[in-house]
């Protein structure tokens, strides 16, 4: 802990320097999960890029005290060596720890657990002013409660204290089970993610699902084994399939029956980092290349996710993209699926089921909370992931945005805002208590930093002259510039 307490006293220092001066910081990570625009001006920023290390598992109490820049795959890599592993897992390895807490999200676990921030115990924050504290639902619980999912606008998170769970065997058993409507998924969903009336326990580990079609689509169910089984698939080989396209060509096969696959459950968790989901699909029709096993060799090493965000930010194309997950009241996914297949025509889409209240905080899901939308709630959430391109004009892809987010709002669901973000100011307040948040940027000393709005909304003059960019923007310089920045990490911020 010395090389952390000594890290952190210098970061506690340059922050009260901040502070002193009056000015406004942003936090260095050293790199970015989010399809939001980067912008850093290292003069105005606080480094933390350094905090990337696993201080202890500890099998006693089944935690780990985690930096904030650990990665997924490190974590993981680390607790398994103690037959552990944190209950709630972000699908792509790169995402940090406190990422996960500050950007949060639904994982496929989070029917039973929530969001990743939920199995936090307590976070050390270095305040606006210099001070550092930590936090907990014992100790600064309003600080606590309204750092998970607000982008850093409390200060700066330095230490993590992570719940985890046994993991004895490193297997996953995986159950499919084929849907032929939206509306049949979530019934099905419903009916997954109840606790068992007689044990009190839940079923299953994970669950999620995927819709390639409005008329095809599997739901997913895992366990973790107790004890050994025979491997039957593995999806982080060069060689292998992505994980979405095995599923699709095993619903294909086996029709309306169930099948099961053992996986190792490094496997499972990061199964959707080769390929993104289903997002990089498009880089070989851009790419003229036809999408086979020797192809998906062939471009492996910039097919992973972090390669990709390395593009992504290498070219800054972001409003080429729909890249949203939206978490939708389950009575109405069946309305919000049809609205998006008419309006966007994008699949698969991704679905997972989480449970409500299943974040804390400002910016998480909290149906019930007085916002006038409480009719419009439910015992069940679902995340729909809608990815995809998006209209090629600049003005229509905005707007098309613009609309998704006033439709989803209009069906009593939330957007994660680590996607990009096209509310107004005032519209983004009237969804998001501001005099609450305000509040607590008084009582601690934050309102020198930039808000959570500032953070995460979208500058549409920026993309406007982005997309006029010229030469940069046509194929094949932008491929070029894409190449280099997987190679070179360049676009990283």
């Amino acid at each position: 802990m010395d090389h952390h307490n000594e890290a952190v006293t210098k970061i506690a220092k340059r922050v009260k320097e901040f502070h002193a001066q009056g000015k406004p910081f942003r936090i260095y990570h050293g790199s970015t999960n989010t399809t939001r625009r980067a912008t850093r001006s290292p003069d105005l920023a606080i480094d933390i890029s350094g905090l990337k290390s696993v201080l202890s598992v500890r099998k006693e109490t089944k935690t780990a005290l985690v930096e904030p820049n650990v990665p997924m795959d490190a974590l993981v890599k680390e607790t398994l060596k103690h037959g552990l592993v944190p209950p709630v897992v972000m699908e792509f390895p790169g995402i940090t720890c406190g990422g996960a807490f500050a950007g949060t999200g639904g994982e496929s676990s989070s029917f039973r657990w929530g969001t990743f921030d939920r199995i936090v115990n307590g976070v050390e924050i270095v305040l606006a002013d210099g001070e550092v504290v930590w936090a907990s639902e014992a100790e600064n619980s309003d600080l606590f409660d309204a750092s998970a999912g607000a982008f850093g606008t409390f200060g700066v998170v330095t230490l993590l204290e992570v719940q985890l769970v046994p993991a004895k065997s490193k297997l996953v058993r995986l159950s499919y089970h084929s849907v032929q409507s939206a509306a049949e998924a979530t019934v099905t969903f419903r009916q997954l993610c109840e606790v068992d009336a007689v044990t009190g326990k839940y079923a299953w580990d994970y669950i999620d699902g995927i819709m390639f079609s409005p008329r095809s689509g599997v739901i997913i169910t895992g366990k973790i084994l107790d004890e050994p089984e025979k491997v039957t698939a593995t999806y982080s080989r060069a060689i292998d399939n992505w994980y979405y396209s095995d599923v699709q060509d095993k619903l294909k096969a086996h029709l309306d029956e169930c099948w099961v696959d053992v996986v190792p459950i490094q496997d499972y968790l990061f199964r959707y980092d080769r390929g993104a989901f289903w997002c990089a699909r498009h880089s070989f029709d851009y790419l003229g290349l036809p999408f086979n096993t020797f192809t998906r060799w062939l471009l492996d090493g910039f097919m992973h996710t972090r390669d990709l965000f390395n593009m992504l930010h290498a070219t800054g194309t972001m409003i080429n993209s729909i890249i949203q997950d939206l978490c939708i009241p389950a009575k109405n996914v069946e309305m919000f699926i049809s609205y998006a297949t008419v309006e966007f025509g994008l699949w698969p889409l991704w679905l997972c089921p989480i449970k409500p209240n299943a974040g804390r905080g400002i910016f998480q899901l909290s149906p019930g909370r007085g916002d006038g939308r409480d009719d419009l709630s439910d015992d069940l959430w679902i995340n729909v992931g809608l990815w995809g391109r998006a209209p090629p004009n600049v003005e229509e892809a905005v707007a098309a945005n613009m609309r998704l987010e006033e439709v989803v709002q209009e069906l009593g669901g939330y957007k994660w805002l680590y996607g990009q973000t096209f509310y107004t100011e005032e519209q983004f307040w009237d969804i998001y208590p501001k005099k609450q948040y305000d509040e607590l940027r008084i009582k601690y000393r934050a309102t020198s930093l930039p808000s959570a709005y500032d953070k995460v909304k979208t500058e549409v003059r920026t993309e406007r002259e982005k997309a006029a960019g010229g030469w940069k923007e046509i194929w094949p310089f932008e491929a070029i510039i894409a190449f280099f920045g997987a190679i070179t990490g360049f676009g990283k911020k």
